[in-house]
């Protein structure tokens, strides 16, 4: 897997009447001090000063390392009751914890701790810091943010730097997610710090609710122009990573941070015009129901339209109904900035693990980077807009595995991966294009034949191995036949192609080939594990380069890696 960094680290070592053969043994002994003995978390930091073993090295290492856990476990006791800065040792839940402590200790003006400053490069020069490596991290930067932001000190934090340079990590951070769209200028002659009042985009692009939250999330954080930018591309990152790349997200922002933008009527809203927040609209009073109707039927009318109301339907709205909340951080008690729960992400920075029968859907990941699809940390750009990778691993896995695949558990965790609500329609954002396959798809069939199937609707190509090639219709369809469409046609050549890789003649065949694989799904930090057993793992899926670490791949906003074992 990617990024890992070693389960313990130890600066420098003094042995008391040290004797031959000792630091074989010390290095055996440290191997023993895992996070699970510990009881340190794979994502937290323990940072101890200075730990002293007792038990010589000589009478055993098992020992040695015994006593040296229960020091770790210990010293990890006391951090936990203390502040930043108190006693010998400090605990974090994970590197974001400790980047926000660091910043909020700097912007009260309070020297960091010894051990803080041992354990991190450049502390003392934070902001120099974060230009060298942190702007330009678009994997490190966005969960960075939104710690920030959670803690109510983002836009303190950001307005120490130029707007020039946070326009170019936000530039950076789209790039990084595969979107070529360009950020709103700010007029010439407004202030840095200001940023227009509410809007919505117009009738041609409608944001995700994901998109609007995250917007209204930047705009509460902080008034600045690039700062808000910043905050709003990197809140998404995190939350729905696969909408970073989408028009309805270039457009939303440009709605809501460009001035220069007209008035466009948009619904129930004026695009450059205050709503009235959520909380302030007064509800109808109750009517007796119409004749014939049940009172109950009123009732429930009545229930369902109370609850639309009260929910934000635009950024302002989104806005003003936030929840507000207190966060302390060592002896300093800041009010967060309004806090808007994620649309859903029910697993996401938290450790499961679950078995499946279908374990081998992720190794499809590989054939979506293969045929560009999705990019991966060498190349973001992509072809797919709107829709995550997980999303479509549920999409093709319902079509190839029906009714069993609702029932393994598999499928909720691609949901939770997919950022999805509990009712939230798989692919509702897809801005799915009409379906052409590109040349070098052709390739495994040279010189095959081909033939066009017409009907009133148009006229479609159609290949030998079963898939159609491209679509030429007369009018233009509804975006949700046109997703049906192409996630239809991406299944049909996808058969074919697996096919081909496996040595199969039948399609079917190599689809449950590849899909049937037996094996568990760990999520861990920002990374998915899916571990497979050896002895029964199909030699033609190695042959075919399907079971190949797909790492990081920024629509998906998780490294992904395989085990076999």
């Amino acid at each position: 897997m990617s990024r890992a960094r070693p389960a313990l680290r130890v600066d420098r070592v003094r042995l008391e009447n040290a004797r031959a053969g000792d630091r074989a043994r010390l290095a055996s002994a440290l191997a023993m001090a895992s996070p699970a003995a510990t009881g340190v978390a794979d994502r937290a930091l323990l940072l101890v000063r200075r730990v002293r073993v007792d038990r010589p090295l000589a009478a055993g290492t098992e020992g040695f390392a015994g006593e040296l856990i229960d020091r770790i476990r210990a010293a990890k006791t006391r951090a936990r009751r203390g502040a930043i800065g108190a006693g010998e040792s400090l605990y974090f839940e994970d590197e974001a914890a400790l980047e926000r402590a660091i910043v909020c200790a700097v912007l009260d003006g309070a020297k960091l701790p010894e051990l803080v400053r041992r354990a991190i490069p450049d502390c003392e020069a934070p902001q120099l810091r974060w230009r060298r490596r942190i702007l330009s991290d678009a994997r490190t930067l966005p969960g960075l943010m939104m710690a920030l932001v959670e803690a109510g000190i983002a836009g303190a934090w950001l307005a120490r730097f130029d707007e020039a340079e946070l326009r170019t990590a936000a530039e950076l951070l789209l790039r990084s997610y595969g979107s070529t769209a360009r950020l709103p200028e700010r007029v010439p002659g407004e202030r840095p710090d200001s940023v227009s009042a509410a809007r919505v985009p117009g009738p041609k692009s409608v944001p995700a609710a994901a998109i609007v939250e995250a917007i209204a999330l930047a705009r509460s954080a902080t008034p600045a122009h690039a700062a808000g930018l910043l905050i709003a591309i990197a809140t998404l990152a995190v939350r729905r990573p696969e909408l970073v790349a989408t028009q309805a997200l270039a457009d939303a922002l440009t709605a809501a941070f460009d001035p220069s933008a007209s008035p466009v009527v948009s619904g129930n809203a004026i695009r450059g015009t205050p709503m009235v927040p959520a909380a302030a609209r007064v509800a109808p009073a109750s009517t007796p129901p119409a004749p014939g109707k049940p009172r109950a039927v009123a009732q429930r009318a009545a229930m369902r339209e109370q609850q639309s109301s009260s929910r934000p339907t635009t950024m302002a709205d989104a806005q003003q109904s936030a929840a507000r909340r207190a966060v302390t951080i060592g002896s300093r008690t800041r009010e967060s900035a309004a806090q808007l729960p994620p649309a859903a992400m029910p697993i996401a920075g938290a450790s499961t693990s679950v078995r499946s029968d279908c374990a081998g859907l992720f190794f499809l990941l590989n054939a979506f980077l293969a045929l560009g699809l999705y990019g991966d940390f060498t190349d973001p750009a992509r072809r797919v807009r709107g829709l995550s990778p997980f999303e479509l691993l549920l999409l093709l896995g319902r079509r190839w595995i029906g009714a069993e695949f609702a029932r393994d558990p598999l499928e909720p965790v691609l949901r939770g991966l997919a950022g999805l609500g509990p009712r939230e329609r798989v692919g509702r954002n897809f801005e799915a294009p009409a379906w052409q396959v590109p040349a070098d798809w052709l390739a495994p069939w040279p010189g095959a034949a081909q033939r066009r199937v017409r009907s009133r609707a148009g006229v479609s190509r159609w290949h030998a191995a079963g898939f159609p090639i491209a679509d030429q219709w007369h009018a233009a369809r509804p975006a949700v036949w046109l997703r049906r469409r192409w996630v239809d046609s991406l299944a049909r050549y996808v058969e074919a192609r697996l096919a081909r890789a496996l040595g199969s003649t039948d399609s079917a065949e190599a689809v449950e080939t590849l899909l049937r694989r037996p094996g568990t799904v760990r999520l861990d930090d920002g990374q998915i594990e899916v571990a497979f057993a050896l002895d029964t793992h199909p030699l033609a899926i190695r042959l075919a380069g399907l079971d190949r670490d797909p790492g990081w791949i920024p629509a998906a906003g998780r490294a992904i890696g395989f085990r076999f074992a």
